[in-house]
């Protein structure tokens, strides 16, 4: 078991590569926002809109807006230069990184962002 000074030791450490890579915390994370989003955009509409930009772990629908969470960083990153003001149901969507951490600790990136002040 690592004492707390260890546990300290390695959250800096994985603070400071994040940091060190020049990535923004809200580029530090998968889920992006899907703005302009169509009253009549579905889950699957979402899923085909961002087909081969990697594996989606969920799709959160809202009344006019969504997230979009990819397994890997990258991917978001991608889909945001790629997808930002394309056609999707028939409106021009917003595709951005988001700005604020997901309610909840679901995401593994959740304590990156909470602990790092970069």
């Amino acid at each position: 078991m690592l004492g707390n000074e260890c546990v300290s030791d390695l959250v800096t450490a994985a603070c400071d590569a994040v940091c060190s890579t020049g990535m923004s915390r809200s580029s530090a994370m998968p889920r992006i926002y899907i703005g302009r989003l169509s009253h009549r955009a579905r889950q699957s509409d979402v899923e085909r809109f961002f087909k081969g930009f990697g594996k989606i772990l969920e799709v959160d629908l809202k009344n006019g807006y969504g997230f979009v969470e990819f397994e890997d960083v990258r991917d978001a990153e991608d889909a945001v230069y790629e997808m930002n003001g394309r056609d999707l149901c028939g409106e021009r969507v917003i595709v951005e990184h988001t700005r604020a951490p997901r309610r909840g600790l679901h995401s593994k990136y959740i304590s990156e962002r909470l602990l790092c002040f970069c």
